[in-house]
């Protein structure tokens, strides 16, 4: 496979673009690098592109400046000084777990490279964590509240939660505190090894507050891009893959490592690969099924691509079968014929079944973190988290 350094550099800078001096943090931007208008500071974009920019920080100066910024925009604009927490956007004052989710991986992230600020937003947002959204009775974590911390949403997601895992698992690189390694294998076993093994590896989205499976959620809103109907091809990958990395933490710190997230992570790549990938002729992963596997939204999504290469990545470099290998030659293939920019090298988020370009979901491109898992995954040991290897 040819080198995807030329590719990687250009995703990096046409990153970059999205600080804005103006608004002193990270704007969206649209298809060739400038900001859209009116568009407020959004904190999960803001959370991840920090995370980026800190991970690369150790070999370019510019993008741990950028990593620097964004710290600082998540510890003034973006956070609530009066009642704790994260607001949405600087625009929403709503406090939800996926946005502190972000928070949470921005802050290890930069905490472990030693990003000025970093170690002190971490300890912010452990506490809120610890206050208000895990829970140890269910083992997971809540969803969302009003900026005062009332009225919690009659809801559990398992989006929200996935990542999560994946910010704690980034919580135990930094810490060396195992509660995060038991906290992610927790909420992994709860909608992994039981929800989604019961749903024969479909894994669902929405649950009611008393963790009951509500599978008619949002079925009058399927192309929502955070709480769809039915269940996310991508949310497949992104599970098998953070449950390989789940079971190498919890080997490394010498704590119980189940067979069952092996099994997962490969019975799940095998659903989403059979069920997603070409399933109506034309190539790409359709974005959502309902639970007997059937396509309910035929859109391909960047973003589902970038996680299957990931995955695929993983699995191969720990089980070492060849099949992997192939998929991700035909993967990277898909990626560079029909979402990759050979001029701005951005990832175009969102095509048709016919793979021409939609703006039904996605109308811009928010930011880098998918398309960044897909080249940073490539020839990595297989650890914690990205930035441990």
């Amino acid at each position: 496979m040819k080198s995807k350094e030329p590719q990687f550099d250009g995703l990096l800078k046409f990153g970059a673009r999205s600080y804005s001096e103006e608004l002193s943090g990270f704007g969206r931007l649209n298809e060739v690098g400038k900001l859209s208008p009116n568009k407020p500071l959004e904190t999960w974009i803001n959370a991840r592109m920090t995370y980026c920019f800190a991970i690369e920080s150790v070999k370019n100066k510019n993008y741990r400046k950028l990593a620097e910024l964004g710290v600082k925009t998540l510890s003034t604009k973006l956070e609530d000084r009066i009642s704790g927490g994260w607001f949405e956007s600087t625009t929403n004052q709503v406090k939800s777990a996926y946005t502190h989710a972000f928070v949470l991986l921005a802050a290890a992230t930069t905490g472990y490279f030693k990003i000025e600020g970093g170690a002190e937003l971490f300890l912010r947002v452990e506490q809120i964590i610890e206050q208000y959204y895990w829970r140890d009775a269910e083992g997971a974590c809540v969803e969302q509240f009003n900026r005062d911390w009332s009225d919690l949403e009659n809801y559990r997601g398992a989006n929200s939660n996935m990542h999560f895992v994946e910010a704690f698992l980034a919580a135990y690189d930094f810490t060396k505190n195992v509660k995060w390694l038991e906290r992610a294998r927790s909420i992994s076993d709860k909608l992994i090894n039981n929800s989604a093994r019961n749903l024969d590896w479909k894994v669902p989205e929405h649950f009611k507050s008393d963790w009951q499976i509500d599978f008619e959620y949002n079925v009058d809103k399927p192309k929502d891009p955070f709480r769809p109907f039915g269940s996310i091809i991508g949310h497949w990958f992104e599970w098998a893959r953070l449950n390989l990395h789940l079971a190498s933490g919890l080997r490394v710190a010498g704590l119980n490592s189940p067979s069952w997230l092996f099994e997962s992570a490969v019975c799940l790549y095998e659903q989403a690969r059979g069920l997603g990938w070409c399933t109506d002729g034309s190539d790409g992963f359709i974005y959502t099924v309902d639970f007997q596997g059937k396509a309910v939204v035929d859109l391909r999504m960047h973003w589902v691509l970038a996680e299957a290469i990931s995955a695929a990545e993983v699995l191969h470099i720990v089980s070492g079968q060849d099949k992997y290998k192939m998929d991700i030659e035909v993967f990277w293939k898909y990626a560079e014929s029909s979402l990759i920019d050979p001029i701005n090298f951005s990832w175009c988020h969102e095509l048709d079944s016919k793979n021409q370009p939609s703006r039904s979901v996605w109308a811009d491109r928010p930011d880098i973190y998918h398309a960044y898992h897909a080249f940073k995954l490539q020839g990595k040991v297989v650890t914690t988290t990205l930035f441990a290897n």
